[in-house]
């Protein structure tokens, strides 16, 4: 205890001074100056350097952490009291301009409600602001990393009493989380709409575990015993119920469960499937599926039967086009959408090499796509509009079930699609994360936008603010989970298992990799215009 206060106290000092290299940020007079506008459509022709990497990095946290920060003057993202993650933020703003941050915007509508994949989002910035060498501290709009971590201990004990509360008001549902409304009642902070049939999917609720895996992790590091134990308990939980809850004697995973009565205790009898929805794509349901491998009590051969049934959904496929060198070989997608590649933010696949290096030229192809195809950044699973979230975007030749790329004249690219090529290559990411933040009206003080809306002849922020669209790509810059769940997957003795799973799956079939020596592509250097021809030919 004494090495971590001194720890701590060691870079509290430096953390102010870092905290003022990277990231001066605005308040009072200054912040009606300057505010949020911080991203600029210029010099995008090279990678950002170090120091605009850090300080881009920094001014990203900072604003979109307003989002989710009590305390700021427009925090939507957050209940007030039980600090439960709210989603799907609808903006109206006043003042002459709209979404301008030098007039009086604000926030007037608040989706009073969450689920499982968001939980995890908001524990996996919480972990990282425990490591007093993370610039996740400016997320949590504090001066020091001392300070945010001070900040993440008391967010977190807040919300590890709202599930213990929630898991013995509602046993039947495991610990698990529907889509769920949010309150400011104490002990109520996860309120269902009903107690009886319930739908509580598989994919979001991974999502869930490992967020609070990674919380472990950061708080038995950081020495806050008590604390990791309760957040271990709640993990042992959902790790605990996983097979009753999403395990099919076919060596399935079911994708959705219903909860028929949420006061009973868990029992299959108590539980409804729709058996022909599985999980069965090597895409971010796979968290759930490591769950199940990992801590879900099955025998070695029902392991083996729980692998076997995504081999079909494992396939290899080419990115192809005249003006490249060579052809880009990448794992097939289902939409070939960023959105599926969540697992990457959660879990250490990358510390595999054939997989960091499949991700890698992944990640080349979406850059290239966009570039030759004159985007001025990505397509993922979004709102396009404010009533109207679509999924089916990405890229079709790259893709099982996209049937046609959609018109570059006719869709919409959105900020955190750049989270896995940051993963990857921060500097590139960033700079295509900043030419979307750079289009009109992309920039809050609540920080980005949903997605960037592309018509016939003009291009605009979408008012509206989701936990996706925005911390996936906050915990990219901060490094993702996977370093922290790799530690406690060691600590439990499970890594080797974990290590040579992904060696099974992805060893032989990715060992070698075409397009490995193409560069990563950089967003045009040109504002977006588009004219019905729009694809570039300049980009040999």
């Amino acid at each position: 205890h004494l090495v971590t206060a001194l720890r701590r106290a060691v870079w509290g000092l430096l953390g102010i001074s870092f905290g003022l290299l990277v990231a001066p940020l605005c308040s009072g007079e200054d912040a009606k100056e300057r505010c949020c506008r911080f991203a600029e459509d210029e010099g995008l022709e090279e990678p950002l350097s170090a120091e605009q990497h850090l300080s881009y990095a920094a001014d990203v946290l900072y604003w979109d952490g307003r989002f989710a920060t009590v305390g700021s003057e427009a925090h939507v993202g957050v209940t007030n009291r039980t600090l439960c993650t709210a989603d799907h933020v609808d903006l109206e703003c006043s003042g002459a301009t709209a979404f301008d941050c030098n007039s009086t915007g604000i926030p007037e509508s608040t989706g009073m409600y969450t689920t499982a994949s968001k939980e995890p989002l908001h524990l996996g910035m919480l972990a990282s602001a425990l490591n007093l060498s993370s610039l996740a501290f400016h997320w949590l709009g504090a001066a020091s990393p001392e300070e945010g971590y001070n900040t993440s201990v008391r967010v977190l004990e807040v919300k590890i009493q709202e599930y213990e509360a929630y898991n013995a008001s509602y046993p039947g549902h495991g610990g698990f989380l529907p889509w769920i409304g949010v309150s400011e009642t104490v002990g109520q902070g996860f309120k269902p709409s009903s107690l009886t049939n319930v739908k509580i999917p598989a994919l979001d609720n991974g999502e869930l575990a490992w967020g609070l895996y990674a919380v472990v992790a950061a708080l038995e590091r950081s020495g806050e015993a008590v604390l990791a134990q309760r957040y271990r308990a709640y993990f042992d939980l959902l790790a605990g119920n996983a097979r009753a809850f999403y395990w099919s004697s076919e060596g399935r995973v079911l994708c959705e469960r219903v909860v028929l009565n949420s006061s009973a205790p868990v029992d299959t009898t108590n539980l409804a499937a729709e058996p022909d929805c599985q999980l069965a794509d090597p895409f971010e349901g796979e968290l759930m599926i490591f769950l199940l491998d990992l801590f879900g009590g099955l025998t070695e051969a029902e392991r083996e039967a729980l692998w076997a049934s995504l081999a079909d959904a494992n396939v290899r496929v080419a990115y192809e086009d005249a003006q490249l060198d060579e052809a880009i070989d990448v794992q097939r997608g289902r939409h070939f959408s960023s959105h599926e590649l969540w697992k990457f933010i959660q879990l250490p696949y990358t510390d595999h090499d054939t997989v960091r290096r499949l991700l890698a030229n992944m990640e080349r192809a979406r850059s290239w796509h966009a570039r030759l195809n004159g985007l001025p950044g990505f397509m993922a699973s979004a709102y396009r509009s404010l009533s109207e979230y679509s999924d089916k975007v990405g890229i079709a030749e790259l893709s099982c079930c996209l049937r046609d790329t959609p018109d570059p004249t006719d869709t919409f690219v959105t900020p955190y699609a750049a989270f896995p090529l940051i993963l990857v290559n921060a500097s590139v990411g960033l700079a295509w994360h900043r030419k979307m933040l750079a289009q009109p009206r992309m920039q809050t003080r609540l920080g980005s936008v949903e997605s960037l809306v592309l018509s016939n002849r003009s291009a605009a922020g979408l008012p509206k603010m989701t936990w996706d669209a925005k911390v996936l790509t906050d915990l990219a810059i901060v490094g993702g989970l996977g370093p922290l769940v790799a530690e406690q997957l060691r600590a439990d003795g499970l890594y080797q298992r974990f290590y040579l799973r992904l060696d099974d799956q992805y060893a032989v079939k990715y060992a070698n990799l075409s397009g490995e020596s193409m560069p990563f592509a950089l967003p045009p250097s040109d504002s977006w215009v588009p004219d019905g021809n729009n694809r570039r030919t300049e980009y040999q």
